[in-house]
């Protein structure tokens, strides 16, 4: 099951612009991410393919049907909401059968696929249980289940796990992406998270603005972004404007990455922590640094340092060196460019 969006915007009464002219293309069975700041368009695009809002413009197609004139019940899509929306006053079981009652599905049918659902988001044993008397992670995969209860051909999943802490959040989002692989449903779950897009979706569609800043795979945005937004916005980055003259910046040598390197004029380059790397200072060293500060954050250090004419730049670097480190100790370095954008 596919989707096409064509030309899609959306404005309000009051004149806002929240979504202009987007366009893009979601391959069958594909776990997508929609990725960027609040007021970046993607719950309202999310909802008007959902049929909760009406576009102003353009055409939405699931498999090649035309779906934006359609109420939200032809759709045949699933969709789970950041704060759960159960029914307060039914039990597990009845929550996840609503929509196959409101359908008249056989009682023997809504018990056998209630029964598959809870096996399937393990909640098997709570079917009594009310909403009240679940943790919040239950109460998510209650959402879940109801949502695919009616066997959806698409599933919606808008910041379905921001009311639940950091470690949660984590187990989730990995049980979710499981679930989607054992059903093959296509489906597309919103975020602000960068970390949680590049951990749980085939693609990501990076959103600004009402705009959209590029989609690709997870590797393709965070390792090639288009723009200097989705650089910044997706993992940690160092910038700083300089002007390449036979190869060299004004801070030395830096490793590029493929392609034209822009002569003569004022670019910015882009630069990730993990490509700074530190090395015992010599005289004869391209690139110069002195050590300012640094963070232990588990995994490794974070080395905030400074560089020629003031420049600073942070490293990640692995434990035993990170921690080995003294504040206005001098070090070389060499440094890996991610990308470069000539300032407009």
């Amino acid at each position: 099951m596919s989707i096409e969006v064509r030309n899609l915007s959306k404005s309000f009464v009051d004149g806002h612009m929240a979504v202009r002219g987007v366009s893009f293309e979601l391959g069958e069975g594909e776990m997508t991410a929609f990725l960027g700041p609040s007021g970046g368009g993607k719950t309202t695009i999310l909802r008007m393919i959902a049929g909760l809002e009406k576009p102003s413009g353009g055409e939405i197609y699931i498999s090649g049907q035309r779906v934006d004139h359609l109420p939200p019940q032809e759709r045949k899509i699933g969709v789970v909401f950041q704060n759960y929306a159960l029914f307060k006053h039914m039990n597990v079981f009845e929550n996840v059968a609503f929509g196959l009652r409101v359908q008249k599905q056989r009682p023997d049918v809504i018990q056998a696929r209630v029964r598959e659902l809870l096996r399937r988001v393990d909640l098997q044993g709570l079917e009594g249980r009310f909403p009240d008397q679940l943790s919040g992670g239950q109460r998510q995969r209650v959402a879940l289940a109801r949502a695919l209860a009616n066997e959806p051909r698409l599933l919606l999943l808008d910041e379905p796990f921001s009311a639940v802490d950091a470690q949660l959040r984590k187990e989730l989002r990995s049980w979710v992406r499981k679930l989607q692989q054992d059903l093959h449903i296509t489906s597309i779950f919103v975020t602000h998270d960068q970390q949680e897009a590049l951990e749980i979706a085939d693609r990501v569609v990076v959103f600004r603005q009402g705009q959209l800043e590029q989609i690709g795979t997870p590797e393709e945005i965070y390792d090639s972004p288009d723009t200097p937004f989705v650089a910044a916005f997706v993992g940690e980055v160092n910038r700083y404007r300089t002007v390449i003259k036979n190869g060299v910046t004004d801070l030395g040598v830096l490793q590029f990455p493929a392609g034209n390197v822009p002569e003569g004029q004022e670019v910015v380059v882009i630069v990730r922590p993990e490509n700074v790397e530190l090395m015992p200072w010599s005289a004869a060293a391209d690139i110069q640094g002195i050590v300012l500060a640094t963070t232990f954050l588990g995994e490794f250090y974070k080395v905030d340092l400074e560089l020629a004419d003031l420049v600073r730049i942070t490293a990640h670097v692995p434990k035993a060196l990170g921690g080995a480190l003294r504040e206005q100790e001098r070090v070389a370095l060499q440094i890996k460019a991610t990308k470069i954008f000539n300032v407009a």
